[in-house]
């Protein structure tokens, strides 16, 4: 049961007169909740957040933005991590300003905590299009999703769009084409760039298509439905980057080429194995494997 388009959205229109907030003396938000963060306690005795963090402080010295656009925290699709031991490794993303409050909760971040009282983390889960957390029950989902409707949560979609806005009216040059830019924005961890984080996104591919096959072996669900997500996203990435010249082209092949092979796409996996081939000859392992995977011949283009 997603959170998104058609769920609960009555109250979700652009707010006109968002909710008040002051400025600290170095102008960061400081919004009108008591100190420290709010999280409440599910019946089951976890507890959660619904956060802003991902989105850049307006104050914030960081790289110019194309005008409309802002900067936000998002995940790495390229580096492996595993959620239920990790928090996710991040890079940033441009995004477009929200318009509405609907808009606003693809960048809210859902944090969770257990019941003895840790630091909530966050799992790669935002508020729009949130599918139930593992290891919530019934009763546990339905107060969480109870919770989007509060006071609370429409007051901190206010201050998101509002935060979105001001980001991008710091950073913003006109003259500045984002596309550029949407080519694997800056990485929050060691392996920031584009052919690095492709050479690893061609691994992460087969980890993740390897981890799929043995989901669907014990009937996981849950499990099989988040990394079909990360494949699909990793591939989305990749594919970004096809437009882009450079030495990282052939790696973007590659990559795209083990996703879809891995998500049951062999047209798409075929046509992009032989892009591969056909720049890097001589990786007579790959094209057996991948003509192993598909059952079809893979002549280069």
């Amino acid at each position: 049961m997603p959170v998104g388009p058609g769920a609960r959205r009555s109250r979700w229109a652009t707010s006109d007169d968002p909710s008040p907030i002051r400025l600290n003396a170095i102008g960061a938000d400081v919004d009108s909740r008591p100190e420290g963060p709010i999280m409440p306690t599910l019946p089951s005795g976890l507890r959660f957040e619904f956060s802003d963090e991902a989105v850049l402080r307006p104050d914030t010295p960081f790289y110019p933005c194309p005008s409309g656009r802002f900067w936000f925290r998002d995940v790495d699709p390229t580096t492996e991590w595993r959620p239920d031991v990790d928090g996710p490794p991040e890079r940033f993303r441009l995004g477009v300003i929200p318009e509405s409050r609907l808009d606003a909760t693809a960048f809210v971040r859902v944090l969770l905590g257990d019941p003895r009282g840790t630091v909530p983390t966050w799992r790669g889960d935002w508020l729009f299009g949130l599918e139930r957390p593992v290891g919530f029950g019934a009763a546990d989902w339905d107060a969480l999703l109870d919770h989007v409707q509060t006071t609370e949560t429409i007051e901190l979609l206010d201050r998101i769009i509002d935060r979105c806005r001001r980001q991008s009216d710091a950073l913003a040059r006109r003259d500045l084409d984002h596309a550029g830019l949407d080519d694997f924005g800056p990485a929050l961890h060691g392996r920031p760039g584009t052919a690095d984080r492709l050479a690893s996104a061609v691994f992460q591919a087969r980890r993740l298509g390897e981890g799929m096959r043995r989901s669907e072996t014990r009937g996981d669900e849950a499990s099989l439905f988040s990394l079909r997500s990360r494949l699909e996203h990793l591939a989305e990435e990749a594919d970004r980057t096809l437009d882009r010249y450079g030495p990282h082209r052939a790696l973007a092949h590659r990559a795209l080429a083990e996703s879809h092979a891995a998500l049951g796409r062999d047209c798409e996996a075929i046509r992009h194995a032989r892009v591969y081939a056909g720049l890097v000859s001589g990786d007579v392992d790959f094209v057996r494997d991948m003509e192993s995977r598909t059952g079809q011949f893979i002549s280069p283009l």
